[in-house]
């Protein structure tokens, strides 16, 4: 008995450390997890006090994710309306093109001025002149037309030829200069600025769509009180040399009348006296089968030499130069309608 009785005390002894060390693993364990939520508070606390001192970066935040949202808002809005408007968008042509177009296009010339707003060509001729800055101007936009700087989609025009739009007549340089002068408008010879023989070139601007309406009846042409007598003469002229006599219908309706004159002189009868004249070359104007144009790729507008032969020196000239088609509207008030005026002054 007694041996039992000491075996079942040993047992109760065993039995009583193991819950005593399961009640102290127990109590390291919840004090550790107690320890893990206090921190993440503590941690949070510290972060939040932090925060307290900086109120403004809370709001600039806050502002600059809202704007960050907004803005990709617009993007994606702007983005739909872009693609849906570009479907509905020729590639080549504008959407409206009438108001532009009503009146016929007008003239520009080059040389420019240095001042932009400036039509006064100014300079002094010789040797020790001051016309290479013009001279400049002219090479800016007369080299575009050199060879094999413009390929692709280019014919050599006749008169009957009709515009398209993936094709463009062929701007042959020589063709517009008179060889047989001894000041030509050539970059060799300063295109006359050294010689006091100054050359201005002239172009159409470009408008979408526009097709020249010609005068093919002389008795029309002759009527018409506003043009030179020298241009109409140019064009009985042309008419006697190059359809007179070859059938009713080439007569009525001449193919080398399909054109846009330019007469070029000046403005007042003093103008005229001090300017000499002005030789507009070679075919006195712009042959129709140039247009419509339709914007085509590598596109070259036509362009005319115009030259004064006998300008007085130290006197301003100014001189108008129009063009004429049965749709070039003119209007006395505003000298850029259908032409283009500019003041030359050589010293």
């Amino acid at each position: 008995d007694k041996s039992e009785h000491e075996s079942e005390d040993s047992k109760h002894e065993h039995n009583s450390v193991s819950e005593k060390h399961a009640m102290e693993t127990k109590s390291n364990f919840s004090s550790l997890a107690h320890l893990v939520p206090t921190f993440e508070r503590k941690f949070h606390e510290k972060v939040s006090e932090k925060l307290k001192n900086f109120p403004v970066l809370i709001r600039v935040s806050k502002i600059v994710m809202f704007e960050m949202v907004f803005l990709i808002f617009l993007l994606v809005i702007s983005g739909f309306f872009a693609l849906a408007f570009s479907q509905t968008i020729d590639s080549f042509n504008p959407r409206n093109n009438l108001a532009i177009g009503r009146d016929g296009p007008g003239l520009a010339f080059r040389p420019r001025p240095q001042e932009v707003k400036s039509t006064l060509i100014e300079f002094i001729h010789g040797g020790g002149g001051d016309w290479k800055g013009l001279t400049k101007s002219i090479n800016k936009w007369y080299g575009t037309y050199g060879h094999g700087k413009n390929p692709g989609g280019m014919v050599k025009c006749k008169w009957d030829y009709i515009q398209d739009k993936h094709r463009r007549c062929h701007v042959s340089r020589r063709g517009l200069i008179d060889w047989s002068y001894h000041a030509r408008c050539t970059k060799p010879d300063n295109y006359g600025y050294y010689h006091g023989r100054p050359c201005v070139l002239l172009k159409m601007n470009k408008v979408v769509g526009w097709e020249p309406e010609p005068y093919y009846n002389l008795t029309e042409v002759e009527r018409l009180e506003k043009m030179p007598r020298k241009l109409k003469d140019n064009i009985v002229q042309t008419w006697e040399k190059n359809c007179k006599g070859k059938g009713v219908e080439k007569e009525e309706k001449c193919p080398n009348l399909r054109m846009i004159w330019v007469s070029c002189e000046g403005v007042t009868s003093a103008d005229k006296e001090y300017a000499g004249p002005i030789k507009v070359y070679k075919l006195h104007g712009f042959p129709g089968y140039y247009y419509p144009y339709w914007n085509q790729q590598n596109y070259l507008s036509p362009m005319v030499w115009l030259q004064f032969r006998s300008l007085m020196p130290g006197v301003l000239v100014s001189v108008q130069c129009k063009l004429w088609a049965k749709n070039i509207k003119h209007d006395p008030k505003s000298p850029t309608k259908g032409g283009v005026q500019f003041e030359i002054l050589m010293k």
